[in-house]
């Protein structure tokens, strides 16, 4: 019984955000390496915060468009990790000044193009390391009580079904056919 109530993705508690209100934020659990983390991605900036993603916005509550923004977060923050940074600078210093900081440290040209290949390609080996762990499709999934609706608040009786948020996790992640 405490294993069904325990908030968890692959292990990792559920941070401060909890997926009901914001879909792309439990996708982001679902697909991240290393479980609920959302250090990953964070997609809420586009549901709450209005952000833009190739100059689109989107409803808080709807899925749709939700696995791209992921993918490129993740692919994005996993790049950036490279940099050593502080998690807190990215919400002050543009990726155009990251690049530029990477081109006045090593003299190479680092276009935005070159950042999300290296991110995806990070993304990639860690997503097969976790296959050749055992962690396997059936371990990206919420926890059964984020498809329970909340009982008020904005997204009151609000649910997230778990073949429409599987359906869109694969969507987002690079490596479909390795986790057949």
């Amino acid at each position: 019984m405490p294993q069904a109530r325990a908030s968890h993705v692959k292990g990792m508690d559920i941070p401060a955000w909890g997926p009901r209100g914001v879909p792309g934020m439990g996708l982001a659990y679902m697909t991240a390496d290393r479980g609920a983390c959302h250090q990953r991605a964070f997609p809420i900036d586009y549901e709450v915060g209005g952000a833009e993603f190739n100059g689109k916005t989107f409803e808080r509550l709807e899925v749709h468009g939700k696995a791209e923004t992921v993918a490129n977060d993740q692919n994005f923050i996993a790049a950036l990790d490279t940099f050593v940074k502080c998690d807190f600078g990215t919400f002050g210093i543009s990726e155009e000044s990251y690049r530029e900081l990477f081109e006045a440290a090593t003299g190479e040209e680092f276009s935005q193009d070159r950042l999300y290949q290296l991110g995806e390609r990070i993304w990639n080996v860690s997503r097969l390391f976790n296959l050749k762990q055992g962690l396997t499709k059936k371990h990206e999934k919420l926890p059964k009580r984020f498809y329970e609706p909340l009982p008020d608040g904005p997204a009151k009786k609000v649910t997230n079904s778990p073949k429409k948020m599987k359906k869109l996790c694969f969507k987002s992640t690079t490596i479909i056919e390795a986790m057949e």
